[in-house]
C-alpha cells in the first residue's frame, strides 16, 4: 500500500508544479555483484550445519534500475525529487529540499525498500524466507559546512518464527539514527568529511535491541563531468540483553570502506552517464554466528533527459 502512496505523491508533485519550474530526469540500469558471508542474509544458502559456525560465502548477481526525477520550483527554489538513491540502496525515495539565503539547507525524504526478505528462523538448520517491509524517513539540516541529520527506519517481519519461540528475539521494530558531519573543502575540487553517528535499535525483542556508535571519514573529488567519492568507517554495536541461545550479550565491531565514481558525458556521449563502485565491510562479533564480510560491486549507465 505504501508504494502506491509514493507513486501518487510523485504524480501529484509533477502535475501541480511541472509548469512552474525546471524538470529533469536520469534513467538507466546497473548490474550488482554481491559476494557475502552472512548468516542473516537470505541470498546465501538456506542450510546451515550449526548455530555456532561462522557463515559461508555466497555470490549473487542482480540487475537494478537507476531512476532520478527532479523538479525545481522557480518561485521558491524548492527541489522535489523521486527515484533510487545511493544514500538508500535498494529503496525508492521521495522528498524535497530547499536552500535558504542564510547558508542554510533543509531536506526531508521518505523511503521504501523495493524488496526485502529475511529468515523465518535464522537459527534453524533448514531455513525458509519471509517478506520484510522496510520504510522510513530522514531529515537533514545543513548550515555552511555543518550537517545534522535524523533518520528513522521501521522494519516489519511478516512471519517471525523465532520471535514466536523466544519473545526476546522478535525482530520487528525501528532504528533511530542521529548524525553529525563537517565538510572541509581543501580546494574547489577536493573535500574531506569527518562525521559521527549514534543509532538506537528499538525492537520488540530486547536481545535484538542495541546502541551503535560510528565514526567515518569521507573524501570527495568533483571536477567538470567527474565525481569520485570514498568513505571509511568503524562502528561498534552493543546489544541490550543476553541472547537466549548463546547466553551472552552480543557485541559487534564493523569496519567498512567504499568508493563510487560517476562520469557524465563519457567518451563524448552527451547527456549519457556511467557509474561504478564497490562497498566492502567486515563484522567481528563475540558470537561467531554473527560474523560477516561483504563486497558489493556495481556498474551502470543511463541517460539524462
Amino acid at each position: 500500500m505504501r508504494i502506491y502512496i509514493y507513486i501518487f505523491a510523485l504524480m501529484t508533485i509533477l502535475a501541480t508544479s511541472a509548469h512552474a519550474g525546471e524538470l529533469s530526469a536520469k534513467a538507466g540500469a546497473a548490474v550488482v555483484l554481491i559476494n557475502r558471508a552472512d548468516n542473516l542474509w537470505t541470498g546465501g544458502k538456506p542450510q546451515i550445519q550449526s548455530i555456532y559456525e561462522r557463515p559461508k560465502t555466497a555470490t549473487k548477481i542482480l540487475p537494478f534500475p537507476i531512476l532520478d526525477i527532479t523538479h525545481i520550483d522557480n518561485a521558491s527554489g524548492t527541489e522535489y525529487f523521486f527515484g533510487t538513491s545511493k544514500d538508500e540502496p535498494g529503496s525508492l525515495t521521495l522528498g524535497r529540499g530547499r536552500d535558504f539565503d542564510n547558508d542554510t539547507y533543509l531536506e526531508i525524504y521518505g523511503f521504501y525498500s523495493l524488496k526485502e526478505s529475511g529468515w523465518k528462523n535464522p537459527y534453524a538448520l533448514n531455513r525458509e524466507t519471509t517478506d520484510i517491509r522496510e520504510y522510513g524517513a530522514k531529515f537533514i539540516f545543513e548550515y555552511k559546512a555543518l550537517s545534522l541529520s535524523y533518520k528513522i527506519t521501521q522494519t516489519d517481519f511478516k512471519n517471525d518464527d523465532i520471535g514466536a519461540l523466544f519473545p526476546e528475539l522478535k525482530r520487528s521494530g525501528s532504528t533511530h539514527a542521529v548524525g553529525l558531519s563537517y565538510q572541509q573543502m581543501l580546494d574547489i575540487t577536493y573535500g574531506l568529511t569527518p562525521g559521527i553517528i549514534y543509532e538506537k535499535g528499538v525492537y520488540d525483542g530486547k536481545s535484538n535491541s542495541y546502541e551503535m556508535y560510528e565514526a567515518f571519514l569521507g573524501f570527495d573529488y568533483m571536477k567538470q563531468d567527474i565525481s569520485f567519492n570514498t568513505k571509511i568507517s568503524a562502528k561498534i554495536s552493543e546489544f541490550d540483553k543476553t541472547h537466549p541461545l548463546y547466553q551472552q550479550s552480543r557485541e559487534d565491531k564493523t569496519y567498512g570502506a567504499s568508493a563510487i565514481a560517476t562520469f557524465m558525458n563519457p567518451f563524448g556521449m552527451k547527456n549519457y552517464f556511467a557509474t561504478a563502485g564497490a562497498i566492502a565491510s567486515k563484522t567481528d562479533s563475540n558470537i561467531k554466528f554473527f560474523d560477516s564480510r561483504s563486497v558489493i560491486s556495481f556498474c551502470g549507465a543511463g541517460y539524462k533527459f
